[in-house]
């Protein structure tokens, strides 16, 4: 056990100054600084918070990272506008290490940014924020988002691609927000090659009150979808069911 995880295991008031030294000294290598880091989160010491806090501006990504998960795991509400300067310029991971604690506090401040990472080149950093943006109900961003459904990029596992994650988590994006407002765009999806997107695309509108778009020929498509993982199955089913409803 090093001599950082003995202070703060056996006493943590009376070990302060020697864990700042560990923390905010330079002469410190950023391994030992990112270890007090993760120990910090996982014991839960507030009154380190501001030194976690002053470690994100730190030039070591690994540093800034332990830092950051670290804060994360404390709740702390009071380092979110440093945490969110980090959404304008650091790596792919410490991001998506950010996005659960804004969703978790509500933090409506970031939205704005989190609307630019739509744009984002990593496809797992666009599933995330359309889903961010989802639970923070950010409305103000439905146009945004709605321009993802021509995202089509595939899921490449084990030598193959599979599906399009970044659509279907911007169709479930778009029920939550309610954006009846996008329906006319979400329709053209009724024309795709694929017919998951389409079945997809189905039961989205009858879930926005457009069930009235949906043919025959596309309930054919939603059909399959009840036989996917139980999330899925079970939006399909109410679909068909609300489709069997006769019209009021």
């Amino acid at each position: 056990m090093s001599a950082a995880k003995v202070l703060i295991k056996f006493g943590i008031k009376k070990a302060i100054p020697q864990i700042n030294k560990f923390l905010l000294e330079s002469g410190v290598t950023c391994f030992i600084r990112n270890d007090v880091s993760g120990l910090l989160g996982d014991l839960g010491p507030r009154e380190f918070i501001p030194q976690l806090t002053e470690l994100l501006k730190d030039k070591n990504a690994r540093i800034r990272e332990g830092a950051t998960e670290a804060l994360i795991k404390l709740k702390a509400k009071e380092a979110l506008p440093q945490l969110f300067e980090l959404l304008k310029y650091d790596t792919t991971s410490i991001k998506l290490d950010i996005i659960p604690l804004i969703t978790q506090v509500e933090f409506k401040e970031a939205i704005p940014q989190l609307t630019e990472l739509l744009k984002d080149t990593n496809q797992y950093m666009r599933i995330k924020t359309v889903e961010a943006l989802a639970q923070l109900k950010a409305r103000e961003s439905i146009s945004q988002i709605t321009e993802l459904l021509k995202d089509k990029s595939r899921f490449y596992c084990a030598g193959k691609f599979y599906g399009a994650p970044v659509l279907e988590e911007t169709l479930k994006a778009l029920v939550k927000l309610d954006a009846k407002e996008s329906i006319p765009k979400i329709i053209e999806l009724l024309n795709d090659d694929e017919p998951e997107i389409r079945g997809l695309t189905a039961i989205t509108l009858v879930e926005l009150g457009a069930k009235d778009k949906v043919t025959q020929e596309v309930i054919e498509d939603i059909k399959p979808i009840l036989n996917w993982h139980e999330n899925y199955a079970t939006r399909a089913r109410a679909a068909l069911s609300r489709l069997e409803e006769p019209e009021k």
